[in-house]
């Protein structure tokens, strides 16, 4: 057991190199530090004084937002404030040296993305105004690169396509239910709408990044609401496919790798899902996985395109009993297998790099604390658990090690093979 010291708060954000070499922590600034550190060595040593990190402080707030460019080379931060912008800043993740700030946006919804290339950086949140803005700076020049004002209200997401052409942002109190696009060299935007709902509420690209696709979920004062899917080609974009649903919010869509198929789930109130998977091709129904007594919440494919995991939550389960895990075969259409009654909520899925094995993140009720548990994909036989104190935030399974973003501290697991475990961490 090795100790990550030294923040003196508890964790508010990780943010891990693409290669799992190093993560880096951001802390909650109750003791007016608000560090942000990198973690080096836990693969290879469990001595705590061993592990080389550089500290990077100055915040004193909230570390609200972490994001690292896709060669691990920079690392960005952003703090939250209620009365006043804070500052992003860009450290390089080799030294932990500052090497550049931008001007932030107000309130903790602050949302990093680099660009793949890791030539730009955007960030959206509440700007001056009151309003939802997103910027874009060039990373080596600090110029500020486009000003996205008035878009959409919500928590957001910004994702940029593997091209880096285009960037889009989806906010999920978006009214009507739209997409921002804009052209990441001209700044040029475009709309897509979701007239069948009231706002966003699922949304995919695929890995090429040549199609995306969006699911809303209705107005309670809609009652004519219908909320399907709709599937737009990133390269237009322009509409592909609209995937009828079943009167229930969309509540999970999912591409699956090396196929043309889509995933989406839907969400009754208290009731079973239905998961369905829809030919992009044709814009047809190919198949209907119904197994789930919950509604679904999650959907997860393999990296091979192999099996989809689908899992049901029910948040208000006076038992505390409010998870289950299905994992179903493509090809076939059959449930593999199914963990029914899993004490608490499911709170992350995460499968391992070759696909052998999933991870859930689980919440216990009341305070249980956060535990993780581990299965393998072709039988559901259990691999490995862990409990941890306080509630889980993240969870990113690497080639090397699997690393744990919680309140209560972040803990690393690195394995040779698979169930052999060699150091853990915890703050």
């Amino acid at each position: 057991m090795a100790q990550f010291q030294g923040h003196t708060d508890g964790i508010s954000a990780i943010a891990v190199d693409p290669d799992g070499a190093w993560l880096a922590s951001g802390d909650t600034g109750l003791a007016q530090r608000g560090d942000v550190r990198i973690w080096r060595g836990f693969r290879r040593t469990s001595s705590a004084a061993q592990m080389p990190q550089h500290p990077m402080s100055g915040d004193k707030r909230n570390i609200a937002g972490l994001a690292v460019t896709s060669d691990g080379a920079w690392v960005a931060s952003t703090a939250d404030s209620p009365s006043r912008a804070d500052e992003i800043r860009v450290w390089a993740a080799a030294d932990g040296s500052h090497r550049r700030t931008f001007p932030g946006l107000f309130h903790r919804r602050c949302y990093l993305e680099f660009s793949p290339d890791g030539s730009m950086l955007a960030a959206s949140g509440i700007g001056p105004n009151g309003r939802d803005v997103v910027r874009v700076w060039e990373v080596s020049s600090g110029r500020l690169r486009h000003e996205f004002r008035d878009v959409a209200q919500g928590f957001p997401r910004l994702l940029v396509t593997g091209d880096g052409s285009t960037l889009y942002g989806v906010f999920d109190r978006s009214r009507p239910a739209r997409i921002h696009a804009w052209d990441m060299l001209s700044g040029r935007e475009r709309l897509l709408h979701i007239e069948s709902s009231d706002c966003i509420s699922a949304f995919a690209i695929s890995a090429d990044g040549k199609r995306i696709a969006a699911g809303g979920r209705r107005s309670s004062l809609r009652t004519d609401q219908t909320p399907d899917v709709h599937v737009w080609s990133s390269e237009v974009p322009e509409l592909l496919h609209v995937l009828p649903g079943r009167g229930h919010d969309i509540s999970a869509i999912a591409m699956i790798a090396s196929t043309n198929l889509l995933a989406a789930a839907d969400a009754p109130h208290r009731a079973a899902s239905e998961v369905r998977l829809w030919d992009l091709e044709t814009g047809r129904l190919a198949e209907i996985f119904d197994g789930h007594t919950r509604p679904v919440r999650t959907l997860v494919a393999a990296p091979d395109g192999s099996w989809l995991a689908s899992v049901g939550n029910e948040f208000f389960d006076p038992e505390g009993y409010g998870g289950e895990l299905c994992v179903w075969d493509v090809a076939t259409g059959r449930l593999r297998w199914k963990l029914a009654d899993i004490h608490g909520t499911i709170s992350g899925l995460v499968n391992s790099p070759d696909g052998s094995h999933i991870l859930a993140a689980v919440t216990r009720p009341g305070a249980g604390g956060g535990e993780i548990r581990v299965w393998q994909t072709a039988t559901g036989e259990a691999s490995a658990s862990l409990r941890v104190a306080g509630a889980i935030g993240g969870v990113r399974w690497t080639e090397r090690s699997i690393l744990i973003g919680g309140e209560k501290g972040v803990y690393c697991l690195a394995f040779g093979e698979f169930g052999s475990e060699q150091t853990s961490g915890d703050r």
